[in-house]
């Protein structure tokens, strides 16, 4: 028997999901975020495809960290400051600015990446020591103050 002389039964089911799979792309154009989040697996793994673009895009260059206290500076590598906790970390500065005996507070302020338009206005911003290995990555200067 031909296909075409076949009586066709329409299945609500089938249609709901292509109604929701048009719905999910044009989603695509208007947030990734909500894509990924959907019941529909192929749109689900487009938005986690294009999350997984967005953020090789936007990870900072694997750059040194530059650390200044007075008139010293000092490049650390990012990779070993990223191995360590936050307090960890401002211990091993001290200990690389000869400040372990400091009487005096120490704080530790940062640049991060993407705050600063160029070198006359970069900001520093003081950092939570508890929150260390989400920032290292985005840390473009460090600086001892007292």
């Amino acid at each position: 028997m031909l296909r075409c002389c076949q009586p066709r039964f329409i299945n609500l089911q089938w249609l709901r999901h292509q109604a929701r799979c048009r719905i999910d792309l044009l989603i695509l154009w208007t947030s990734y975020a909500g894509l990924a989040a959907s019941d529909n697996q192929v749109a689900a793994g487009l938005g986690e495809t294009l999350q997984a673009f967005v953020a090789a895009a936007s990870v900072p260059s694997p750059a040194p960290i530059v650390v200044e206290f007075g008139h010293r500076k000092m490049a650390l590598g990012r990779k070993r400051m990223a191995a360590m906790n936050g307090r960890n970390a401002f211990v091993y500065l001290k200990s690389k600015f000869g400040l372990l005996n400091a009487t005096t507070p120490l704080y530790l302020q940062a640049v991060i990446f993407g705050r600063a338009k160029d070198e006359e206005n970069e900001t520093f911003v003081e950092l939570d020591l508890e929150a260390w290995e989400e920032l290292v990555p985005y840390i473009a200067k460090l600086r001892i103050i007292t």
